[in-house]
């Protein structure tokens, strides 16, 4: 070969070369192109995995207010009822008592110098304010026996931390009680029992299911009491039992739990 051969020869033996370097660094290239990609979907399912978690989690919390603010709604609904009777009731002593006056007018006429006049109508005044604290008293009576049928079956519902749903159970009894209740209540023994049964406690096998031949509903009482630690939160107070009642103890020994 000449010069010129020769020449032309290395030239492209050399443009091979470079042309076969291209292409490996082109394929070096692309492969880490793919790599990186691969990470990238990785990534993404994975954020997208969290991200349908999270949603499930929220639709769940979501319920769970629903389900309390329909409770609470019922309880509203409740107290508004049990007001409205209160305010006929008020309605009617009101009439009595209009009429009572009515009568004390005619009487003061009747009497208005005599010495009799005046222990008389000392006697209706005495009698009129009782009747109006007695009024009072049973109202408030009967709202506190209605809330603690409602809290019993509020504890029916709970299947979750055993001490609240004890501490809820234990005192809708004693607001029954307290307030000239029917402490053997369906509802009241049924919310006793319910708490026993999430504490496991061996009592429950002497105990019948619904209340019938049920010795000493005490016992039950203090059967919860002795599994306890605390007493209830104000906020649970609030929730279960109503801000409108003093917060106190529910169970004498656990410490109160005022926060």
């Amino acid at each position: 070969m000449d010069y010129r051969s020769n020449k032309l020869l290395y030239t492209l033996i050399a443009g091979i070369l470079i042309l076969l370097v291209t292409s490996g660094i082109g394929l070096v290239s692309y492969q880490e192109q793919r790599e990186l990609e691969q990470v990238r979907l990785e990534r993404a399912i994975e954020e997208s995995v969290q991200a349908s978690r999270e949603a499930d989690q929220n639709e769940r919390e979501a319920e769970q207010q629903a389900r309390i603010a329909e409770e609470q709604n019922r309880v509203a609904e409740q107290a508004q009822a049990e007001a409205v009777l209160a305010r006929k009731h008020a309605d009617k002593m009101k009439a009595l008592a209009e009429e009572a006056q009515k009568q004390a007018e005619m009487a003061e006429a009747r009497l208005r110098t005599s010495e009799a006049f005046l222990k008389e109508q000392q006697k209706r005044a005495e009698m009129a304010s009782g009747l109006a604290r007695m009024d009072n008293l049973e109202a408030a009576h009967i709202r506190c026996v209605e809330q603690g049928k409602v809290m019993a079956r509020k504890v029916m519902e709970m299947n979750t931390n055993p001490e609240l749903t004890a501490l809820i159970a234990v005192h809708a009894f004693r607001l029954t009680v307290e307030h000239k209740g029917n402490p053997r209540d369906h509802d009241i023994y049924k919310g006793l029992y319910h708490a026993l049964e999430m504490f496991k406690d061996p009592i429950i096998a002497n105990l019948p299911t619904d209340g019938t031949g049920a010795t000493s509903l005490e016992t039950m009482v203090v059967t919860l009491c002795s599994h306890l630690t605390r007493n209830m939160t104000r906020e649970e107070w609030n929730t279960f039992v109503g801000a409108g009642l003093p917060y106190e103890k529910t169970c004498e020994n656990p410490p109160m739990n005022d926060r």
